[in-house]
């Protein structure tokens, strides 16, 4: 935990080398879903991913009814997808594991096989969505520098993750988990994705966040020590309650 502006890391972790095994893999699915990833294809559409990802953009985006086109980073199957297709969205998505590719496509959902820093847009979608992605991005710089340029000038990135200041999160051993080189509170994460060009027009500390694309250039993560300190906070006070309950 960043003394200084409050980023949070594993450390040690996964080289790169061996993050890029870890997804392309196949191994992280299988670790964490097994095949019902691959076979249920029901269950995930039912949880409401993309009416929850509407209903965040209705409430704080004005021109939430002008994104039509939109691209899933780390889009697994495609359910939030073929939601958003269904929604009548033109979608396209980028993923790793080649299994979830297969599947997604064969719901024409459009789906690249590969991870986001190996690929570059043509400015052509109106909305980057990231669910539960970006704590896996092993190098945001260069996970950021590829979605600018998917995006219209003024396009929009949605990220949703678990937030280290959610007031529903309660084990800290959670954000340790190996495929989390990074853990955000809105704060840090608005630090980084501001960094790279973007400006934060409405977030939680759930964390959803929404972000629009602009011509800053990138420069260094502004540090606040407020961010550390409201982290830090939070974990020995729940320690505290550890301790005491055992």
């Amino acid at each position: 935990l960043c003394t200084q502006c409050g980023l949070m890391l594993n450390n040690p972790r996964l080289d790169e080398t061996s993050y890029n095994f870890f997804y392309s893999s196949g191994l992280y699915r299988d670790m964490y879903e097994g095949e019902i990833a691959f076979t249920d294809r029901d269950r995930p559409v039912s949880s409401g991913y993309s009416d929850i990802i509407l209903k965040f953009l209705k409430h704080n985006d004005e021109h939430h009814t002008e994104r039509k086109k939109v691209l899933e980073v780390g889009c697994n199957t495609g359910y939030t997808l073929l939601g958003l297709k269904n929604a009548g969205f033109e979608v396209g998505g980028i993923e790793p594991d080649a299994r979830a590719c297969e599947v997604g496509n064969a719901d024409n959902l459009n789906i690249e096989c590969g991870k986001i820093e190996d690929f570059k847009g043509q400015n052509q979608y109106d909305l980057v969505i990231m669910t539960e992605v970006f704590e896996h991005i092993i190098d945001p710089t260069e996970g950021l520098k590829s979605i600018k340029t998917f995006l219209k000038p003024n396009g929009a990135l949605y990220i949703s993750i678990i937030g280290l200041l959610s007031p529903t999160w309660r084990d800290i051993k959670k954000f340790t988990l190996v495929p989390h080189p990074y853990n955000f509170s809105l704060q840090t994460l608005t630090m980084v994705i501001e960094a790279h060009g973007f400006k934060l027009v409405a977030g939680n500390e759930g964390i959803q966040a929404m972000f629009v694309s602009t011509d800053d250039p990138p420069m260094n993560y502004v540090a606040r020590r407020e961010n550390y300190e409201a982290i830090r906070e939070k974990f020995v006070t729940l320690e505290e309650k550890k301790r005491k309950a055992s």
